[in-house]
């Protein structure tokens, strides 16, 4: 069973069922079993993360940390007990707000297209090369219209 637990940390208000639905629909598309922790927060938090992990002094709008990590970063109670724990997605609503603005595109449907390519690279996809790139680039437009 795919699960989907999100965390809204950010004090920014969206529509967290369609976000979850989002993401359940892409575990499920994937034939994925587990669950996944969505934290919205902050852009203090996510330049911290990002700063730890990356060792880039900078606010991103997604970073993904899969189960295999052992990273835990919030709340290390929230994996326990949970089959199958694919791992945790951080969104920082105010940088994915940020980019909506500059590339002139809807915000909320922005904040799903990052999640679920928080949850891709949990998976294992990557963009590390043109092909991988394109690859996930397609998941994501097949993902976001279903």
């Amino acid at each position: 069973m795919a699960e989907v637990f999100i965390y809204n940390l950010s004090g920014i208000n969206l529509n967290e069922e369609k976000l979850k639905q989002v993401c359940l629909n892409v575990l499920k598309q994937e034939k994925r079993e587990g669950s996944v922790d969505i934290y919205l927060v902050g852009r203090g938090k996510m330049r911290n993360l990002n700063k730890v992990f990356h060792r880039k002094n900078a606010i991103t709008d997604v970073l993904s940390f899969p189960e295999n990590e052992k990273v835990f970063i919030l709340q290390k109670k929230t994996a326990e007990g949970k089959e199958n724990f694919l791992g945790e997605v951080f969104v920082c609503p105010a940088r994915v707000r940020k980019n909506s603005r500059k590339l002139n595109l809807d915000f909320e449907a922005e904040i799903l297209k990052t999640a679920l390519h928080g949850i891709l690279h949990l998976m294992g996809y990557t963009h590390d090369d043109e092909k991988e790139a394109a690859e996930m680039k397609a998941k994501e437009r097949k993902y976001i219209q279903i």
